[in-house]
């Protein structure tokens, strides 16, 4: 694993609007949003949504914080901090610096944040 995935998080930039996409290997992991208490404990929660697909894509439609985990084996993956981490989605995308800078930027707006399996194992909140 040997990635800083806490690391990496910090430093992006995402807003309301944007969108997250998980790519993962079908069957051998999946994501689960869940509130900051489950995430700690690994818990899932009765009723909590389960995406399978191997590219699951997240809408960030409220500012706030929002906690996603792997609860593949019981919770094993998240247990292990291989595939946890939570994030503050804040309403407000400061200006552009630049008036010819594009629409989609760094933040990817319009793409989304791709978080690969390379990426997503190993994060820790």
């Amino acid at each position: 694993y040997g990635v800083d995935h806490h690391a990496y998080m910090n430093n992006l930039e995402m807003y309301v609007g944007d969108k997250l996409l998980f790519e993962y290997p079908i069957g051998q992991h999946d994501v689960v949003e869940v509130d900051c208490n489950d995430l700690q404990s690994c818990t899932v929660p009765p009723g909590a949504v389960r995406h399978t697909s191997g590219k699951d894509v997240i809408d960030i439609d409220k500012e706030g914080k929002r906690a996603f985990m792997c609860s593949v084996k019981d919770g094993q993956h998240c247990r292990e901090g291989k595939m946890k981490f939570s994030y503050y989605f804040a309403n407000n995308r400061p200006p552009a610096l630049d008036s010819s800078a594009s629409s989609e930027g760094s933040t990817g707006k319009q793409g989304g944040r791709k978080l690969g399996e390379e990426k997503l194992q190993g994060m820790a909140n």
